[in-house]
């Protein structure tokens, strides 16, 4: 398509008419040849084109943009932000309070990571193999905390897993030259599975 683009002489900013009539009187234009008026641009009081590159660094910046906001809005359906910010309360109160009962925390943090890999998103297994290993009949609040503690790390493993999706989705985006080598928006999509029980 064909645009003339011109500094508005009142406002100072860059405008592109679709047809040189519209371009206001004794106001020098440049006739452009264009994909859309968008591909236009004022550098250093140039008026120009944007290159391929500029063109596709843009469509990156919005498909990234857009893959952030995917990636933000599947965590909250599931693990909204205040559940997130429970969490770490309920984490320090309850290693604090095994802590209290002479369990060996840092141990547990090492085996619960070690069930969580294993199992994941197997949440129950996970949690019968620590309850094996730390459970109590005495106390049931070690049971509790135990399981709180498993429940908030099969979480936090739900989110470093889908981080993941959007990071490789992310490079592909990064490593594209051309607009042919862009995923489509469409298919920037999460399927991490939340897992049951937690």
């Amino acid at each position: 398509m064909k645009v003339w683009a011109y500094i508005h002489p009142q406002l100072n900013i860059l405008c592109c008419a679709l047809l040189p009539e519209a371009v206001p009187e004794g106001v020098q234009a440049i006739e452009l040849e264009v994909s859309s008026p968008d591909d236009v641009i004022l550098d250093n009081g140039q008026i120009r084109v944007k290159t391929e590159a500029e063109k596709l660094a843009e469509v990156k910046a919005d498909l990234i943009k857009l893959l952030q906001n995917r990636a933000t809005a599947y965590i909250n359906t599931y693990y909204p932000d205040s559940k997130q910010k429970s969490d770490i309360s309920d984490k320090e109160v309850g290693e604090t309070y095994l802590a209290y009962k002479q369990i060996n925390t840092t141990q547990l943090r090492a085996d619960i990571a070690a069930q969580v890999l294993a199992y994941y998103p197997d949440f129950t297994t996970a949690l019968n193999n620590i309850l094996a290993v730390y459970g109590s009949t005495q106390d049931p609040y070690i049971n509790h905390w135990l399981t709180q503690l498993m429940k908030v790390a099969f979480r936090q493993y739900f989110v470093h897993r889908v981080k993941q999706q959007y990071h490789q989705m992310k490079q592909k985006i990064e490593n594209a030259t051309s607009k042919k080598d862009l995923p489509a928006p469409d298919s920037l999509t999460f399927t991490e599975p939340w897992p049951e029980g937690v």
